[in-house]
């Protein structure tokens, strides 16, 4: 026995010729007609169909024309489908249904093709002529995507005595099958009865059973009842084990028409598929003394130069062979898919194998094998590529490698989408790549300065550009669309600092603020409030603004203002300026002035529950003696006094102070006063006393209103923030000496007043109502953390 692997070549590539086409209605360039292996073969390229096409053979007989539907298209030898490159490919077998067949040797084939578009219908007119090419070999089976056919040249052989089982089992029922009627024997394994069905059942069964001139064939589609599958050296092959016979009179034809075809699929591994076939059908060949094969992919026969160059390995031994093919390699087509969401490949190869078996008697079995062979979706992660050079303050970034079929049909860029033109008209730099490897990378710039560029501030001189991107692209033509997002992000020292300088004036605290490039994403806040126009208008802050400098002015009593230190002469206040990122409200830079001021008499109500309050000794007429002063409790003394001022700072809880609580506020009350020293102290009647009282009144509203929290540490007196309670102040002043006294009331009812609710987190100022308030006695701030306040008593 000898082995020929290409033995078969030549012969092959001249059965590759082309057919005779009339048509004069396909573009040039569209249509590709070819005489393939007893086939008329057609390749229309895949621009040119729409989605909804039919195919059509006319028929001679009924002078009509027929449309090849699916089942007929298997039933009567025509296959429809794609080749590796999603062109339609159409083959038709010489001994298919409608072929005008001239003695076995010329065919001819009407037929038309018609388009459906949307606005109509078009029809393609051609006629195919195809000679027979190399002669009929005995047996010729061929193994096509949607059917199996067998063919058996109709001669009387010499004499054999070499009967197979098949043919002892079928001459029984030959001598009882009815006469002058074509009927098929089908043959089982194993114990299952042999079946004879008279061929027009057969072909009611979707077989085809007929003759030529020198030719009797049979068809089967894939599947049938009748057929059954068969391992050959581990490899699934569909056996159809038939005869085919003729009884007239005294003769009996019997034709073997049995038939098998490999049903088994390649396996893929991530980089290669592999294809194996068994070396010979010992079911159809039981003996043979020369084989030869030859393969060919993508309409290229193999042989060593070009397995060779392409990367294919052919491997044979005395059982099966096997083809290992590298994906992507030439001969195949590469088609992007996505999956979920994820971005893939699948290639697609097809196959044509030829076998020839030459047996003892010279009889020639020629078996050829159509396969289009697809690997399984395969995930292909981008290529990702990020080429950013920070002093080119560009972001230039790649996505790749992608097949041609891709397309980018979308940019988001912070929830805006863009499309590849509008992105260009914005002023990106967008170009697709194509690379040697029959691949595709879209580059892409965009400048640090561009509106959709988030930057942030990260220290120092150091500012980070970050670009949150989302690739929207398109597989076609089936737009299946997937996205993949990206973050780039690129720090860069090329941030300038805002400074200020501070300045202290006329009870006012000045910050000048000279802009830096950052200023755009920070807005300004006093405390935990942005500091708007609305909001310097409210609080009667000055503000300035030429484009370079920014000028904010504070009275010394507004909101905002943070006093860190009260004593008996000076409020030591501080104003704090903050720049926040417009995004986070993270807090960037502060600039900070600290004035000091000259204070009057101040009474504060601290939300921890202390008072703080100051006597001027020189209010009344005449002066009274501040360091004298005592609060209910007379042991409590002032903290800090001299002959002119005395400061006091006690809690709500001590010092005599008494408590009432209404439907609205706590009331905490006490009282500063100073006791008229009498000479003699047994019978009193000189004096150098002033009778003096200051009537104290914190007033904690029970609802749920809020404060400034205030601690008094030895000589400073810091401002922090806290919540839940707010407080009122109320300050009573009387003096016995035939003068009226005068009183001060601020609570939530005056309405002359700006009464003061001071908040750990959010200060909150409300305007108060009332009626006893004596303008003239009193200077309150429309806003501020302190009350601050003179009196005169005539």
């Amino acid at each position: 026995m000898t082995s020929l692997l290409f033995t078969g070549v030549a012969l092959l590539f001249a059965i590759f010729v082309r057919a005779d086409v009339q048509t004069n209605t396909f573009p040039v360039g569209v249509l590709t007609a070819e005489c393939r292996l007893r086939h008329f073969w057609m390749l229309i390229h895949k621009d040119f169909l729409p989605e909804k096409w039919e195919l059509q053979v006319f028929d001679p007989v009924e002078k009509m024309y027929v449309v090849i539907t699916t089942a007929l298209a298997t039933q009567c030898g025509y296959t429809i489908s794609q080749d590796a490159f999603q062109n339609v490919e159409i083959r038709i077998s010489f001994l298919a249904c409608l072929v005008q067949n001239e003695n076995d040797y010329r065919f001819t084939l009407h037929a038309q093709i018609n388009a459906m578009h949307h606005d109509g219908k078009s029809s393609h007119l051609l006629v195919l002529k195809c000679d027979l090419g190399t002669t009929w070999k005995t047996r010729e089976i061929v193994c096509e995507e949607n059917y199996m056919e067998v063919s058996v040249k109709r001669q009387l052989p010499d004499f054999q005595d070499d009967a197979e089982q098949d043919w002892y089992e079928t001459i029984p029922l030959a001598q009882l099958a009815q006469s002058q009627v074509w009927q098929v024997v089908f043959h089982y394994p194993d114990t299952k009865p042999t079946e004879i069905i008279p061929a027009l059942d057969v072909q009611k069964m979707g077989y085809t059973v007929n003759t030529t001139g020198t030719r009797v064939f049979l068809r089967a589609p894939y599947g049938q009842n009748q057929s059954y599958v068969e391992m050959v050296e581990g490899i699934p092959i569909e056996m159809v084990r038939a005869t085919v016979l003729y009884r007239q009179m005294w003769m009996v034809i019997l034709v073997d028409a049995a038939l098998g075809c490999s049903i088994n699929t390649a396996t893929f591994s991530n980089t290669t598929l592999t294809w194996m076939q068994p070396r010979v059908l010992y079911p159809l060949i039981p003996e043979f003394v020369q084989d030869n094969r030859s393969i060919s992919i993508g309409g290229t026969l193999l042989d060593n130069d070009v397995i060779l160059q392409r990367g294919y390995f052919l491997q044979l031994n005395r059982t099966v062979y096997a083809l290992t093919i590298p994906l992507g390699a030439e001969g195949g087509y590469l088609k992007s898919d996505v999956v979920d969401n994820v971005y893939g490949i699948t290639y697609t190869i097809n196959v044509v194998k030829m076998d020839n078996w030459m047996d003892s008697h010279k009889d020639v079995t020629e078996h050829r094998l159509f396969r289009l062979i697809k690997t399984p979706f395969l995930p292909q992660a981008p290529v990702f590529i990020n080429n950013t050079d920070p002093s080119m303050r560009t972001f230039n970034i790649t996505l790749g490698n992608f097949l041609t079929d891709v397309e980018l049909t979308l940019l988001t860029i912070k929830k805006m989408p863009l499309t590849p033109g509008e992105a260009i008209n914005r002023g990106y730099v967008l170009s697709e790549v194509p690379s040697p490897t029959n691949t595709k990378e879209f580059v892409l710039q965009i400048p640090f300065s561009d509106g959709l560029v988030k930057q942030k501030y990260v220290g120092g001189t150091t500012r980070r550009y970050t670009l949150q991107l989302t690739y929207t692209l398109n597989i076609v033509p089936e737009n299946k669309l997937f996205t993949y997002p990206v973050t780039v992000e690129c720090d860069l020292e090329d941030v300038v600092l805002p400074v200020a300088k501070g300045y202290c004036s006329n009870e006012k605290l000045i910050l000048a603020v000279t802009h830096g490039n950052m200023d755009s994403f920070w807005a300004p806040y006093i405390e935990d409030q942005e500091l708007t126009p609305w909001l310097a208008t409210q609080r009667n802050y000055m503000t300035y603004e030429n484009g370079t400098h920014f000028l904010l002015e504070l009275p010394l009593f507004s909101p905002g203002v943070t006093y860190q230190d009260i004593t008996l002469y000076n409020v030591t206040a501080r104003l704090d300026l903050t720049l926040r990122d417009i995004a986070s409200l993270e807090e960037r830079i502060t600039f900070s002035v600290t004035c000091t001021f000259l204070a009057n008499q101040v009474l504060v109500c601290f939300s921890n529950g202390t008072i703080t309050a100051t006597v001027l000794g020189n209010v009344t007429v005449p002066p009274i003696n501040p360091q004298k002063t005592r609060l209910r409790d007379g042991t409590c003394t002032p903290t800090h006094s001299d002959s002119q001022r005395a400061l006091f700072h006690f809690s709500v809880t001590s010092c005599g102070t008494t408590v009432k609580i209404d439907s609205r506020y706590i009331n905490y009350e006490n009282e500063i006063s100073l006791k008229r020293e009498l000479i003699p102290l047994s019978s009193p009647v000189i004096t150098r006393e002033t009778e003096y009282s200051l009537t104290l009144i914190c007033r904690y509203p029970v609802n749920d209103t809020k404060f400034v929290h205030a601690d008094l540490h030895s000589n400073s007196f810091s401002v922090s923030r806290h919540a839940k309670d707010s407080v009122i102040g109320q300050i009573k002043v009387g003096r016995k000496l035939r003068r009226q006294v005068s009183r001060l009331h601020s609570s939530a009812e005056d309405g002359n007043l700006d009464t003061i609710f001071l908040d750990a987190v959010n200060p909150h100022y409300m305007k108060s109502s009332g009626e006893e308030i004596h303008a003239t006695l009193v200077w309150f701030l429309p806003v501020g953390l302190l009350v601050v306040f003179q009196i005169l008593v005539c």
